[in-house]
């Protein structure tokens, strides 16, 4: 657990979860293109997303030197993104009802 909370507060971590909930399956170039994220650190941050499972990673063969690679929320990145959502709920003054939905069990809170 500590070890994903330490991934999503790196640099760059939700924008690109935010970036692939919006989007879908993107190619590498177009999370660079559109992020404007240095490839190596890119690349760096999308591995670490790969191996903690909170992503997906194809690769397609275009017939050119270097296949597209290709990533998209895993549904456990889904649910990771909701951490985030969860944080801006949690905001000093936010008074928004929260409700959190685990297996058959409701928890709400209001402020």
């Amino acid at each position: 657990m500590d070890d994903l909370i330490k991934l999503l507060a790196k640099k760059h971590v939700k924008e690109i979860l935010q970036y692939l909930s919006i989007h879908g399956e993107v190619h590498f170039g177009q999370l660079h293109k559109d992020l404007q994220i240095h490839k190596g650190t890119l690349g760096n941050v999308l591995e670490e997303l790969v191996d903690s499972g909170i992503l997906n990673k194809r690769r397609e063969d275009t017939g050119t030197l270097l296949p597209k690679t290709y990533y998209s929320l895993t549904d456990f990145g889904k649910r990771v993104l909701m951490v985030y959502k969860l944080c801006n709920t949690l905001k000093r003054g936010d008074t928004t009802p929260i409700k959190i939905i685990y297996g058959n069990k409701v928890i709400e809170s209001s402020c």
